[in-house]
Order: structure tokens, then C-alpha cells, then sequence
């Protein structure tokens, strides 16, 4: 049984001798390829295989004796080559021999039928049984390979021969890849170059962006910034892959590539590997291209944040301009007849006193408003740390405008009272107040002027706007008087006086009809209040009996006589000595003022600014030859403030009335020549409730001063009727200089302009990449791509530089290591920097082997310089 067993093994030899013997036979050594030949590491002891022929990577375990040179399959390739590669195929059985780099046997797989299997020279020779691995037969002693997993030991494997590349190492510029990558950067350039534009320039959008929303455009420009980013990223790791790839091939430098900068394209596409794989960073961050993709890793990084920074849409606030802004007139200043017929009722205007009624009543509500919002600033609320005698630092008057604007009226040319008491010789509170031009706001609301409202951007935005117009001044003066003194114009203290109900209800019939040459009484006062003939046609005023303790009365005897101002005559109560308080009410224009309008989404502020002498918006500046004072003064603003006082019950006194309203007024009459440091005195009090009728008597008013339009002057289709109003609106201009918070570029904060140096970066990458990309024909495969490096690598052999890098990944100055890209045939494949710097130097001849589409690109890539 054993013998017959021997027997039967020794056949098995035999036969297998003698199929090995047979294909080394038919050999043919004459037409022997570089891709068939053999290297022997002992003929060449200082150059290693360039590549994985015959390697085979777990060391052999097979028993042998080391192949003689005088051995029959010796014999048979004793003349070959100096090559990487070894091969030989014939009819189904392949020969590999697999050298070891400390003298072992070499070991040759014989791959057949039978499956692959390494065995020695001698054991083929001796007979040795053909153990497969996990037999019985297997033992480390009698040279099996026991239990060693069977793929381990396939890599007899010739790739010059076996592993010809499918695709070619270059294609050309129209190739669908290299179109892609262009139409990319193309459009990245175009698009951060114009991103870059819109930062720089910083427009504004006063109106919609291309039609959209401002709210949709920032989602659109975020989007294409996010685009721009990506495509960025596509081009520039495709730029380093060409550049890495391109020295790969250049071997007459010397340079070659490393594994840092391989892992330059990882610094784009994942950043925080920089942190993470400092090594890589360290060898390849100084290098020109280290140092161009550690900007594009920034870059990109950072590139959707300056957009949002720099280009995206932000509220703020830009500079003055100035325009000619259009407004409409109707009427001269202060047209109670035009007032009336703006005041909004549901009583036609053609029922008797229907438009009076209107006006009063809103003039009511303006004016208590007005009064209880003044009132209020003076309630716990007032504390100056200056000294608040003084007009200037008191609490300004207090209007509004169409229920969403606050009025702000300072008080102007003002006077000291104590100087002004002593040289009058009695109590003398003067106060002026200036009021904005209501027509300023009309103008800048009007969609004929263009300027952008707050509604219109989605309720956030807001502009200022400075008007060079003159504004109404309200002047009231108030004195003290005795009873004595005020006799000679109170009809009670008249001869034959009839002070009875009746009587009274007929008031003012009782007063003579003054022609223009007649003036009343005269009185100790008039030299302060300006009557009598001395001052032109103004009539001394005259009141139907003396008021009781808190109240007031109103002279209305201007209505038979032209008159320019509303009197009031006041009594405090005991604390006032038994003296009255008479006031009067004139309103004037004065050019040394301008109209400051702050519209915001909440409403707006309408304020005149005064006697600023940096003032280069006052209407003086514009109309140096305006008039001012008493030439301007208003006779129609006393027919307005006719309605306003009754509408007060400022003359509730005749009949001894006690209105709550005159009460108060009388408890503010100073007691002494200085302003109350607590209290308003009663001259600002009546000046603030009389500020809506000057306010409202300047809607559809002339922003100039003076009325200067007749019949023969105005439009065609356009007349003036009796009562001073215009048909139908003119337009008139004033000029104006506005700042609007409006959505634009540029960003807002001083701190966002850092982010420059991004957008500059990613549009000066991208024109270098777009510059390559032309210049440039074609592209050559990219190395550094994970698949593209996989295939390369295990296609080539392995090298000494990275020894020890297999369990975790290489350091140190692995990453610095050299590498080049050579070709064997159509076989391409790595190798380390020991052969570059031999090519470098001359040492060793570049390979040329063939003539094909493999061999072709890469003799000229190989030839190449490369700056990067």
C-alpha cells in the first residue's frame, strides 16, 4: 500500500517536471520582452524591483534549496535582462520567480489546474509531493504552507505583460471632463469676480432687486455664493491633481511628488484635516502650491460667510444727497378756508357751519393732545443738568402729525425775562416757538420724488431728510397787568358799560366800528404788545369785563377790524396779587430755519432746526435775500386761531365758565421776573396748544416766503378764486438733501470689511485656475484622487521609504518622501526617489519601451519642467 502510494507520487512529479521542462523549451530567447524578463536581487544588489513582479508579499514558508544557475530552467534565462518584470505563460502554466531580499530560496508558483502553489527549485526537482494548503500533506517541516490562507500566496502576477493600462494617461481638451472643469471655473471666476464687484461698489437698492424681495434675493445670492463656493472647490482640487500629477511625470528635475502633497487636495475639501494630519501640513505649507491651497482651504471655508458679510443685502444707512424734491401748493400760508376743507367730516360741507364745526373739533383734539404730551415731559420726567431758567434747556414744544409723526418744536430767539422784566418794569414772558414745514413731509412721502419708503422695504427701512424751507413761528407774549391799567380796553370799566346776560350774549356789537384812521384807547402796555398808530394798522384789542379768579377771556373784536394777533387775558388766583396776565398770540415765517424729517417703519419725527449757524440746509442760505419779522407776520393765523381758542374754551370767562382747561393756564403764570425751574410758564403752555394750527396751516403751503402766484403767472387750467385757493395743485420745488437706510452691499459693520481679503482670494484663485486650464492642453489622469492613487499603488512595488507604515499609516518624514511615476510598457506604476535622483543624474537610462498611446504621453510629460 505504501509503495503503490510513493509510486503513485512519484508519477505526479514526474509529470509535472516534465510539463515545466517542456514550457521552458518552447521559450523563446531571442524574442525575450523586457515585460518576459527576470531579475535576480543578487545580480543587482543595490537596486531593488521597481515594481510588484513577482513579489510576493508574505515570505515564503516552502522548504527548498536555492535555484542553481546551472540548473536546467537556470540555463534557460541565464541572459536576461535587467527589469522589474517577470512572466512566462505558456498553455495554461505560468512561471513567476519570487526573490527575496535576504538570500532565500527563491520561490516560483506554478499556476495550472491545479491551483497556485509556491514551491522551491529543489522540491520541484526531488519530487516532493504537491501539498495543497490545509492537507494533510502540509507541514512547515516538510515545506507546506499549513494553514496560510491561499490567496496570500497568489501574486505571481506579471503587470507588464498582464496589467497594460485601459485608458490613456492624457486627454484632450475636448473631452467631456476637461469641458466640465472649464465651464466650471468659468463660471466660479465669473461669478466671485462679480460678487467681488457688488462688495466693492456696495450699491444700494432702494426698490426691489431684479424683482425680487429683499428677503428672496438674500436666499438667491446665498445660493449662488454656495454654488461659487462648490465649483471653486471642483476646479482648484482638480488644478492641484493636474499639478501634482504633471511633476509626477517630470524626472529629469528630480522633484517628483510626496505623499504631503498629495494630501494638499484633502486641505481643500475637508480643512479641518489640517488640524487633524499636522505632518502633511508641515512638509508641503511652505511650498508655492502648499501655500496656494492653504489659501483656498481658508478661502472656501470663509467664502459663504463674507458673502452673507459683503454681499447680501443689510439695512444701512448711506450718504447725504442732494435733490430737488417736488411738493404740491394750493394756498398762502395759514388759509383757514383751505384748513377747513381739509378737515375730513361726514356732514357736507354745504350745511352751515359744517366746516367750521370739523375744525374745531380737531382742532380740540390736536391741541389737548399736544398740551397732555408737553404737560407729560414736565412730570417726573424733566431733570437738567443745566440750568433751567434757561428757555434752551427746557422741554420743546409738542405736536403730531397725522396720529404717526412726533413734531419737535424748539424754542427760538430767545430772550432773557429777567432782563426783559427790569427794563419793562413789569412781568414780561416772551417766548417763540418754530414749527417744521408740514409740507416736507407731504413732499417726501409722494412717489413723484422717488425716495425710498420704509414700507416699501419690508417695514425696516428709514431715511432722513433735510428741506431747505422756512418755518412758522409762533410768538406769544405775556404781561402783568393791573386792574387799573387794563380799564380803558375791558368794556365792564366803560361809561354806560351793559354787562348783563343778554347783553353779553351779543358781544361784540357793543364795540364802535373802527375806521382806518381810529384807534381805541391806548394802554401802558402798548409799547410792549406793539398798538396804536405808531405800529402800523394794528388796533388795540378789547374785552367784555374782567375775568374772575381762574379763568380767561378771548378778544374777538379782530373780526371787525384787521387785526394780527390773538389777545388772552388771564387772572390767577390769590397767589397772583389780584394782577392779570395779558397774552398775545402772533405767528410769523423766519427763513433762518430747516425742515428735518426721520421716517422709520413706527412713523417718522418732523423737526425744525434753528439758528444753526453749521446749518447749510436753512432756507437763508438757498434765498440769502429773504425777509423776516414783523413784515411776515400773519393776519390769517388769527382767523385760525379764532376757531382754536373757542374750540378751547379759552373764552368761557365772559360768563365766568371755570373750564378746566383755563384753570390750569392760570395756575402757570409766573409769580416772579424768572422762569419757574418746575413749571411751564403760561406763554410756552398757550404756545405749545396753539403749535397745531401753525402746523397745519402749512400743508399745501409755498415753500418760500410770501405768496407769489396771480392768474397771469399760474399753469394753464389752473385759476385762483376768491377765497386764495388754487383750482387744482401746483407743483413747486425746494431743495433737499436725504439719507436713506436702504438695503446694500458693502456690509455695515466696520469689522466685516476683513472679510475683502476673502472674496480677493477665492476671485484670484479662480483666475489662476481659469488661466491654467486654458494654457494648459488637456488634462493628464489625477493621481491624487483616492481611486486613481489605489490603482497606481497597488500596481507598483513597494518601497523601503515606507517601511513600517502599513499598520498605522505613515510619519514623520514619510510624508516627504519622494515619488515618481514610470511606465514599463503600457504598465504604469511608483516609484521611489532613489531611481528619480538616478534618472536625474544621468545614472539610469528613462524606459522607452514601446511606441504606444502610454509610452507617448508620458515621454513628453516626463520631459517637462513644472513651476508649481
Amino acid at each position: 500500500m505504501g509503495d503503490s502510494g510513493g509510486d503513485g507520487v512519484g508519477r505526479r512529479s514526474e509529470d509535472r517536471m516534465h510539463l515545466l521542462k517542456k514550457s521552458m523549451e518552447s521559450f523563446d530567447m531571442a524574442n525575450f520582452s523586457p515585460a518576459q524578463s527576470l531579475v535576480d536581487p543578487r545580480d543587482t544588489p543595490t537596486q531593488r524591483p521597481h515594481r510588484r513582479s513577482g513579489y510576493q508579499r508574505p515570505p515564503s514558508v516552502g522548504a527548498g534549496e536555492p535555484l542553481s544557475r546551472n540548473s536546467s530552467i537556470g540555463e534557460s534565462i541565464i541572459n536576461r535582462r535587467e527589469s522589474s518584470g517577470l512572466g512566462i505563460s505558456h498553455e495554461g502554466a505560468t512561471i513567476s520567480f519570487n526573490p527575496e531580499r535576504h538570500n532565500p530560496p527563491f520561490i516560483y508558483t506554478v499556476a495550472g489546474e491545479d491551483g497556485d502553489m509556491p514551491r522551491s527549485a529543489s522540491a520541484l526537482e526531488s519530487g516532493e509531493p504537491y501539498s495543497r494548503p490545509g492537507s494533510q500533506h502540509s507541514s512547515p517541516a516538510a515545506g507546506g504552507m499549513g494553514d496560510q490562507p491561499r490567496a496570500s500566496f497568489q501574486s505571481g502576477y506579471a503587470q507588464s505583460a498582464n496589467c497594460p493600462s485601459q485608458k490613456g494617461i492624457w486627454i484632450s481638451r475636448k473631452h467631456h471632463l476637461a469641458i466640465t472643469l472649464l465651464l466650471l471655473s468659468i463660471f466660479s471666476t465669473v461669478f466671485s469676480g462679480l460678487y467681488l464687484l457688488l462688495a466693492l461698489v456696495a450699491p444700494r437698492y432702494e426698490r426691489l432687486i431684479l424683482g425680487m424681495s429683499y428677503s428672496t434675493a438674500q436666499i438667491v445670492l446665498a445660493l449662488f455664493a454656495k454654488l461659487i463656493e462648490m465649483s471653486f472647490v471642483t476646479v482648484f482640487v482638480a488644478f492641484i491633481g493636474q499639478v501634482v500629477s504633471r511633476r509626477a511625470f517630470v524626472k529629469k528635475s528630480g522633484h517628483g511628488v510626496s505623499l504631503a502633497e498629495m494630501s494638499m487636495r484633502t486641505w481643500v475639501l475637508q480643512p479641518g484635516t489640517m488640524l487633524t494630519n499636522t505632518a502633511s501640513v508641515r512638509h508641503a505649507l511652505f511650498t508655492i502650491l502648499g501655500g496656494l491651497a492653504f489659501i483656498a482651504a481658508i478661502a472656501t471655508s470663509l467664502y459663504t460667510t463674507a458673502s452673507n458679510a459683503l454681499v447680501a443685502p443689510q439695512l444701512s444707512f448711506g450718504d447725504f444727497k442732494q435733490m430737488s424734491v417736488q411738493g404740491f401748493v394750493r394756498s398762502q400760508w395759514s388759509n383757514v378756508q383751505l384748513v377747513e376743507q381739509l378737515c375730513g367730516t361726514p356732514i357736507d360741507h354745504s350745511v352751515d357751519q359744517a366746516t367750521y364745526t370739523c375744525l374745531a373739533i380737531e382742532y380740540a383734539a390736536e391741541s389737548y393732545y399736544n398740551y397732555q404730551q408737553y404737560i407729560g415731559s414736565w412730570t417726573g420726567k424733566f431733570r437738567s443738568t443745566k440750568d433751567p431758567t434757561d428757555l434752551t434747556q427746557r422741554p420743546p414744544g409738542f405736536a403730531a402729525l397725522n396720529e404717526n409723526t412726533t413734531v419737535v418744536a424748539p424754542w427760538i430767539y430767545v430772550k432773557n425775562m429777567t432782563e426783559v422784566s427790569n427794563a419793562a418794569g413789569r412781568l414780561v414772558n416772551n417766548v417763540s416757538m418754530a414749527l417744521p414745514h408740514a409740507g416736507v413731509y407731504q413732499a417726501a412721502v409722494n412717489e413723484m420724488n422717488g425716495i425710498p419708503q420704509p414700507q416699501g422695504l419690508d417695514g425696516l427701512g428709514a431715511y432722513v431728510l433735510y428741506a431747505s424751507v422756512p418755518s412758522p413761528v409762533i410768538t406769544t407774549v405775556c404781561v402783568n397787568m393791573s386792574r387799573e391799567e387794563l380799564k380803558p380796553i375791558v368794556y365792564e370799566a366803560w361809561p354806560g358799560a351793559n354787562v348783563s346776560a343778554d347783553s353779553l350774549a351779543l358781544w361784540p356789537s357793543q364795540v364802535p366800528v373802527q375806521t382806518p384812521d381810529q384807534y381805541l384807547n391806548a394802554t401802558a402796555v402798548d409799547h410792549i404788545s406793539g398798538l396804536g398808530p405808531k405800529y402800523g394798522t394794528r388796533r388795540p384789542h378789547v374785552f367784555p369785563v374782567f375775568p374772575i379768579d381762574y379763568n380767561t377771556l378771548v378778544n374777538n373784536t379782530g373780526k371787525f377790524v384787521t387785526a394780527d394777533h390773538l389777545y388772552i387775558l388771564a387772572k390767577g388766583g390769590k397767589e397772583s396779587g389780584g394782577m392779570y396776565n395779558l397774552c398775545s398770540l402772533s405767528a410769523t415765517i423766519t427763513p433762518f430755519c430747516s425742515t428735518q424729517y426721520n421716517a422709520t417703519s413706527n412713523g417718522g419725527t418732523l423737526t425744525a432746526h434753528c439758528e444753526d449757524p453749521n446749518d447749510e440746509m436753512q432756507y437763508i442760505r438757498n434765498s440769502p435775500n429773504a425777509v423776516s419779522g414783523n413784515i411776515t407776520i400773519s393776519p390769517e393765523f388769527v382767523d385760525s386761531a379764532d376757531i382754536w381758542a373757542d374750540s378751547l374754551s379759552l373764552g368761557a370767562g365772559t360768563f365766568k365758565g371755570n373750564s378746566s382747561n383755563a384753570r390750569f393756564l392760570t395756575q402757570l403764570i409766573p409769580q416772579q421776573a424768572s422762569l419757574d425751574p418746575h413749571l411751564p410758564s403760561i406763554a410756552e403752555a398757550l404756545t405749545v396748544m396753539a403749535g397745531n394750527v401753525a402746523l397745519d396751516g402749512t400743508r399745501f403751503s409755498p415753500f418760500t416766503i410770501g405768496w407769489n402766484y396771480t392768474n397771469a403767472t399760474l399753469p394753464q387750467g389752473v385759476s385762483q378764486g376768491d377765497d386764495g385757493i388754487l383750482s387744482s395743485p401746483v407743483i413747486e420745488r425746494f431743495q433737499a438733501t436725504v439719507k436713506s437706510q436702504t438695503y446694500a452691499s458693502g456690509g455695515v459693520q466696520s469689522y466685516q470689511k476683513a472679510f475683502y481679503i476673502i472674496l480677493v482670494a477665492l476671485f484670484l484663485g479662480n483666475l489662476l485656475v481659469l488661466a491654467w486650464f486654458i494654457i494648459h492642453n488637456g488634462l493628464v489622469t489625477d493621481w491624487c484622487d483616492p481611486s486613481n492613487l489605489f490603482s497606481l499603488s497597488i500596481n507598483s512595488p513597494p518601497s523601503q521609504a515606507f517601511a513600517g507604515s502599513c499598520g498605522g499609516g505613515p510619519t514623520g518624514d514619510q510624508f516627504k518622501a519622494r515619488w515618481f511615476v514610470n511606465v514599463d510598457g503600457e504598465h504604469i506604476y511608483l516609484e521611489s526617489d532613489d531611481l528619480g535622483e538616478a534618472y536625474a543624474q544621468g545614472l539610469k537610462p528613462m524606459p522607452s519601451n514601446g511606441q504606444g498611446h502610454i509610452t507617448k504621453h508620458y515621454s513628453k510629460l516626463s520631459t517637462r519642467s513644472s513651476i508649481l
